[in-house]
């Protein structure tokens, strides 16, 4: 079966060619995508895919708990970004306030801070 290479910007897509799924929902792997991906017989795969779309990808167990991995820490620095935005918000809160209240804002500056060069 011949395979086709689809330039797309900064990822590479290449169609091996197609499957027929079996009455078992089974379906084969074209020969050239198991070498070139370096599957071999026992791996694990993963099945994503998108039901709106009609998509179905598969992608080895390793690269999908890599994904997995780095969206874990996006989200942790996600996190980390959002509880500093919270505690800027609580301070500028606050100065609000209190320049509301009093029209000014005095804002007490630890001496150490304010050494000279």
């Amino acid at each position: 079966m011949k395979s086709y290479t689809v330039a797309m910007p900064k990822r590479d897509l290449k169609i091996y060619g197609t499957a027929v799924v079996g009455a078992k929902g089974q379906f084969v792997i074209p020969a050239d995508a198991r070498a070139e991906m370096d599957l071999r017989e026992g791996d694990r795969l993963v099945i994503v895919g998108s039901p709106s779309k009609k998509f179905i990808g598969v992608l080895r167990d390793d690269v999908f708990e890599k994904f997995l991995s780095f969206l874990h820490l996006r989200l942790e620095r996600g996190m980390a970004m959002a509880n500093n935005l919270t505690e800027f918000d609580d301070f500028a809160k606050t100065i609000l306030q209190s320049h509301d209240r009093k029209r000014t804002i005095k804002l007490r500056v630890p001496k150490s801070s304010l050494k000279r060069n």
